[in-house]
Formats: C-alpha cells, sequence, structure tokens
C-alpha cells in the first residue's frame, strides 16, 4: 500500500507539464516549424529564408530542422492533437529526466519528489510545442552523468556525451549550455590542480571530452554554420526587451517566486555545509545569470538548484528506494499515462475544439478572405502572427515572424512601432511595399490604415481586418 501512495504520488508529480500541452494551441511559432518540417521535406534544409520578403536570398540556418521535420509529420497524420500529444510527451520526457537528476542524490524519495515537483513548477512556463523541451531534457541528463563522473571520479563517463551532442545539435540551438558545464568542470579542475588539491577528475578527459563535443555538434547539415546562430542570438540584447519569451522574471507568477525560493534555497545550502569545492559555486552562478537574465532560460536554474538541494539533503552513492525497478517504472508512467488521457478527455481535447481556439487568436478568417478574394503578396503583419501566415498561405511572402536571429533587434523594434502608429509609420518600407495588410483589431495601425487612401478594407471580423493596396 505504502508503494502504491508512492506510485500515485511520483506519477501525478511527473504528469504535471503534459498537463500544460494538453490545451488549444496558443503558441505562436508551431505554425512556422510546421510549415518548416514540410519545406525541407520538399526541398531539402533551407540555406535561404524563403518566407519573408526581409529574409529573401538571405542566409539562413534551421537550427531545430530534425524538429520541424518531426511536427510536421505529426501535424500531417493526426493534426494539432497530435501536436498537443507530441508535447505532452516530450514534457513528460523533461519530467523523468529532471527526477532521475534530482533523485540519484540520495535525499530520499519525499524530499526528491518534493524537489522535482517544484523544479517542475519553476520552469512551468517552458511548457510548450517547442524543440526546447528537447533541450531541458538533455540539460538534465548531462547534468547528472557530470555529477556521477565527479563524485565517483570516473572520467571515461564523459565521453557518452559526444553522442548526445550529435543529437541535441540537430534540434536545438541551446546545446551551447551543455558545453558550458563542460566548461565550469575544466575550470574546477584547473583550478585544484593549481591548489595542488585532490582532483576529482584530471583536466586531460574533460578536455578531451570538452573537444570531441564540440566538434560533434558539427555533425547536422549546416556544419559550422550552425555557430553563426549561436553568436547571432548572443548578440541580439533587445530581444530579451522586446520578445515576452526572452524576458526575464517578472515575478507575476507563483512559477516566478518558485525559482526565485529553489536558488536562494540553493545558495544558502552550499553556505550551510561549507561546500569548498567550486564547481558548485559555478554552477549556481551559472544557473542564476541565465534564469534570471530570461525566463526561458530558467530550467536552467531549477534543475541544478533542486540537483543542489538534494545533495545537501542526501547521500549521492545511496539510491531512492522507490522506484528502483522496471515494473514499478512502468507501474508509474502507465499512472501518469492514465491521468493525463482522462484529463484530455475532461478538457474536450479534440480537432474541432483545436482549431475553434487558434480562430480566436489567429487571422484564421481573414486568411481564408485572402484566399477568397485571391489576394497577392507581400503580406504586411505584425511580429505575433508571422508565423502563422507562414503556414495558413504558403506562397505569399509575409514582412516579419517570429525569429529573432533572422530579423534582428532593430526590425523587431521597427514593427512593434509601426503598429503602435508611431510618428513616420506610413514611411514604413514593408509597409509601401505589401500589397495587403492583415491588421489586429487591437492594434493602432489598423485604424491608421482605414483612413490611408493606399489601401482599402477588403474584409473585417472581430479578430482581424484586412486591407488591399488600391
Amino acid at each position: 500500500m505504502d508503494k502504491l501512495r508512492r506510485a500515485l504520488l511520483l506519477a501525478i508529480v511527473l504528469a504535471f507539464p503534459a498537463t500544460y500541452a494538453l490545451r488549444p494551441v496558443e503558441d505562436n511559432d508551431i505554425f512556422f516549424h510546421v510549415r518548416t518540417g514540410g519545406w525541407i521535406l520538399e526541398h531539402g534544409v533551407t540555406r535561404t529564408d524563403p518566407f519573408t520578403v526581409f529574409g529573401e536570398g538571405k542566409p539562413y540556418v534551421a537550427y531545430a530542422w530534425l524538429f520541424q521535420v518531426v511536427v510536421y509529420e505529426v501535424h500531417r497524420a493526426a493534426g494539432w492533437v497530435g501536436i498537443a500529444a507530441l508535447e505532452a510527451v516530450l514534457a513528460f520526457g523533461c519530467a523523468l529526466a529532471i527526477d532521475r537528476l534530482v533523485a540519484r542524490r540520495g535525499a530520499g524519495f519525499t524530499v526528491s519528489a518534493g524537489l522535482t515537483g517544484l523544479a517542475l513548477v519553476a520552469m512551468a512556463r517552458m511548457i510548450g510545442p517547442r524543440s526546447w523541451l528537447f533541450t531541458i531534457a538533455f540539460f538534465a541528463l548531462e547534468l547528472d552523468l557530470v555529477l556521477v563522473a565527479r563524485e565517483r571520479k570516473e572520467p571515461r563517463r564523459l565521453f557518452w556525451l559526444v553522442p548526445l551532442f550529435v543529437l541535441w545539435a540537430n534540434l536545438h540551438v541551446q546545446f551551447v549550455y551543455g558545453l558550458a558545464l563542460l566548461g565550469l568542470l575544466g575550470i574546477e579542475s584547473l583550478i585544484e590542480t593549481a591548489r595542488g588539491e585532490d582532483r576529482r577528475l584530471p583536466p586531460g578527459p574533460i578536455a578531451v571530452a570538452g573537444v570531441l563535443s564540440t566538434l560533434a555538434t558539427l555533425a547536422n547539415p549546416y556544419g559550422v554554420g550552425l555557430w553563426a546562430t549561436v553568436l547571432e542570438y548572443a548578440g541580439a540584447s533587445r530581444a530579451y526587451t522586446l520578445v515576452g519569451e526572452h524576458a526575464a522574471l517578472t515575478f507575476r507568477s507563483f512559477n516566478d517566486w518558485c525559482l526565485l525560493g529553489l536558488a536562494l534555497a540553493a545558495a544558502y545550502a552550499l553556505g550551510a555545509r561549507r561546500e569548498r569545492r567550486p564547481f558548485p559555486y559555478l554552477l549556481l552562478a551559472l544557473a542564476a545569470l541565465l534564469g534570471f537574465r530570461s525566463g526561458r532560460d530558467g530550467f536552467a536554474l531549477a534543475a541544478i538548484a533542486a540537483a543542489t538541494l538534494a545533495s545537501s539533503c542526501g547521500t549521492p552513492s545511496k539510491p531512492r528506494e522507490f522506484p528502483t525497478s522496471a515494473p514499478e517504472w512502468l507501474g508509474v508512467v502507465a499512472l501518469s499515462a492514465v491521468f493525463l488521457v482522462g484529463l484530455a478527455f475532461a478538457r474536450g481535447i479534440g480537432e474541432e475544439k483545436m482549431d475553434r481556439e487558434i480562430a480566436k487568436i489567429f487571422p484564421v478568417e481573414a486568411a481564408a478572405a485572402i484566399e477568397r478574394l485571391d489576394l497577392p503578396g507581400p503580406i504586411f503583419n505584425d511580429y505575433d502572427w508571422g508565423s502563422y501566415l507562414i503556414w495558413r498561405l504558403p506562397g505569399r511572402p509575409v514582412s516579419i515572424d517570429g525569429r529573432t536571429n533572422l530579423h534582428g533587434d532593430e526590425r523587431i523594434a521597427r514593427s512593434r512601432s509601426v503598429w503602435q502608429g508611431a510618428p513616420g509609420w506610413e514611411k514604413d518600407e514593408d509597409l509601401s511595399r505589401a500589397r495587403c495588410v492583415v491588421a489586429s483589431t487591437n492594434q493602432s495601425l489598423t485604424y491608421l490604415l482605414e483612413r490611408d487612401p493606399r489601401f482599402a478594407l477588403v474584409h473585417q471580423d472581430s479578430v482581424a481586418w484586412v486591407f488591399s493596396r488600391k
């Protein structure tokens, strides 16, 4: 009976992130990912941008190309319900990876399950149909492997990271965070060598594993060109204020306060146990930098803080007492699956409901009107709707979409300014070349265009208006 209660508790904790997936599609960028996956299967990986007027002929790296192919095939086979199911599976995989990381620090069932739950709550904003779910899972798996190798003084374990980075580099660009973990491990080894202390791991194997892992990231269709995207994101400073998903924590939700609590508790735990070795401090400092700079990177801080607290509460060499066998784990997974399937039925998740909810957020009727009236592109649109229009109206280039690495800070800022009706909006180059405009009913520019002699209003609904150039 005690095992059943523990199985139920753990099943609910692990299923929690997947509950965010069992809802209508709200993510702006998933439409673009689906369209790009189809493009890749038809034409091969993109070398230049085929979807926007601005990006025409410009080099473009689809750094999540493998994920995009997967979501295209899932959508083709099962529609938006299939996308929700895929997101739920990936979110559950993230939960399993976080639980493994925390449980192997030897804190006992109750403490480790609680810390896993807190970490998953803290990173809840990251749950969505995005390739960064792979980064969350891979980061947790790598951190666990690194900690085990360090605790047991077994550097050969680090070489298991090489195939992980091959897959990671083809799914999401944040593989660089994984390389940073190896870098911190190497710094600790060098510091301890300089001090003449007993090293957990010698610098030689760490360096070799780091070099091989870095070379493994080149095993992608773009080769070293993938790193150009890394540098583009590193230099996009204004994106952290212009784009919601990149913004720092606002502390207007319980999730943000939970993340802050975990970070403070982990810092206190390190000090209380008088940790002498530098790696835990370096690790928590890096996590704090990432997590407080951008909310989308809070997963790193949540995972590291939870693992730090678990290590302070237990003995890493002591395994968690439940679940320990394959049948026990299968039972936990089965209970989570039953819970999630029941929740999906309770919420009425189905393709018709998905389509209705999409039509409340995105310009579904406006896109149908453009097709019916046979309006040509290019289309002038705002940042949030570009992805949907790329998916819904292939062959009609849009003005902008959610790819910050393609459009850059200045272009995103200018687009936001124009849609707010700032002075000089009528001289915008994208608007001047547009043949039609899809405008949200809650944008200032929409009502300015109604009086613009260059355009005529040809469609109007509760979500969007469509203007055609006269």
